[in-house]
């Protein structure tokens, strides 16, 4: 089981990241806080200067389920430069998160000025594509506990050694790694006893600490 290690958008252009950053709005997000855009008009693109944030997206039906998870030097929204309209999801903060938002109109004016900058949203956006295929390719190729175990590795790259001693703390409940891995609640629940009896993870309250990832990666859980 490799693990998808994407560069992050602040490392591929940060020339362009740093002109986002200049004309947009810092702000602190604190864990399970909503970063609210609602008074922005367009939309808007939100750089996630440190820390860690899921993104939450709301079905017809009013169901939420958690769509990707980002951290330190990624970009969420940028499609609002493509497609001006606002789209149904959230940015809740998972760690203590300082992200800055930049209105699509005010994003639209400076590329005016310098358009080869859209070159950072456009790969950016390019990613996100191969991302969402990779995840389809996923659903309809592994089983629901190679799906949540791909999740989890995953995480725990993205994580890695924030709890310390080694271990990687994810600071995610059972329902948003269903969400993640296309899983049921029972069914997740069932995959982490079982790591948990394997000694590969610990549950904690809003969080899992991942103590054996090599556990994951084989399989030896099973």
């Amino acid at each position: 089981m490799s693990v998808n290690r994407r560069l992050p958008d602040r490392a591929r252009d940060p020339v362009a990241w740093q002109m986002l950053s200049d004309i947009g709005l810092r702000r602190v997000l604190a864990p399970g806080a909503v970063l609210s855009t609602d008074s922005e008009r367009g939309g808007v693109v939100v750089l996630v200067e440190d820390g860690a944030v899921k993104v939450v997206g709301v079905a017809e039906n009013g169901n939420m389920a958690v769509l990707a998870v980002r951290s330190a030097g990624s970009l969420i929204g940028e499609l609002a430069f493509v497609t001006p309209e606002r789209h149904l999801t959230s940015v809740i903060g998972l760690l203590p998160a300082t992200v800055v938002t930049v209105p699509a109109a005010r994003l639209s004016a400076a590329l005016q000025t310098r358009p080869t900058n859209a070159l950072l949203l456009l790969n950016s956006v390019t990613a996100r594509v191969h991302e969402a295929d990779r995840r389809r390719v996923e659903y309809a190729s592994y089983s629901v506990p190679e799906r949540i175990c791909r999740v989890l590795v995953d995480l725990a790259d993205q994580f890695r050694f924030n709890g310390g001693l080694g271990r990687t703390v994810i600071p995610l409940v059972q329902q948003d790694l269903a969400g993640l891995a296309g899983a049921s609640r029972e069914a997740t629940a069932k995959v982490l006893r079982r790591l948990r009896e394997a000694g590969a993870i610990r549950t904690q309250r809003s969080r899992i600490v991942i103590l054996r990832t090599d556990l994951i990666v084989t399989g030896s859980y099973q």
